[in-house]
């Protein structure tokens, strides 16, 4: 029963890669709201090929230590913007961005690994914010559930959708 469950819903609520890309710049330095596993996974795997592509068009010459200018640039650059997906990761599954520093032991490596690539976010909003891959966004205190379909916002429920708005007029 656990496998059938993981593997039935794991491709719902997918971030493309292009979107954590540009959810990572669009958010360069906002250490508020959540970000989810996809985008932290798909911005870790970003960081990894161009760190690579950068090596390679610039390497590091080991006897004289020149080179790898490139990737220093690369590095400074992408800092803040990595700390920033890394922080709103972990406010995505309900914790504070100072639980990284659980790496800095040991032991802490392992549930900070554990977090950050495999544990999936929180369902629903929670104490950080709505949840990064819902579709429906959230709504300003002062307005009411009671949205008009033609606005283009809907209610998420899980009855159909009616065809015919007012179901109690029936033509004759």
């Amino acid at each position: 029963k656990c496998n059938y469950y993981i593997y039935k819903n794991w491709g719902e609520g997918l971030m493309s890669f292009g979107d954590a890309i540009k959810s990572g710049f669009n958010n360069y330095v906002n250490f508020n709201g959540r970000a989810s596993r996809s985008e932290y996974n798909y911005w870790v795997l970003f960081i990894i090929l161009l760190s690579t592509f950068a090596l390679i068009l610039d390497p590091i010459d080991f006897y004289t230590g020149e080179g790898g200018m490139l990737s220093n640039i690369l590095s400074l650059a992408l800092i803040l913007p990595g700390v920033a997906v890394m922080i709103r990761r972990f406010h995505d599954i309900n914790k504070s961005g100072w639980n990284y520093f659980w790496s800095l032991t040991i032991v802490g490596v392992f549930p900070v690994l554990y977090w950050l690539v495999f544990k999936a976010g929180d369902n629903g909003g929670n104490s950080y914010g709505v949840d990064p891959l819902s579709n429906s966004s959230p709504l300003p205190s002062n307005q009411s559930e009671d949205i008009p379909l033609s606005t283009g916002a809907r209610e998420s429920s899980d009855e159909p959708e009616s065809i015919n708005e007012n179901e109690s007029e029936k033509p004759e």
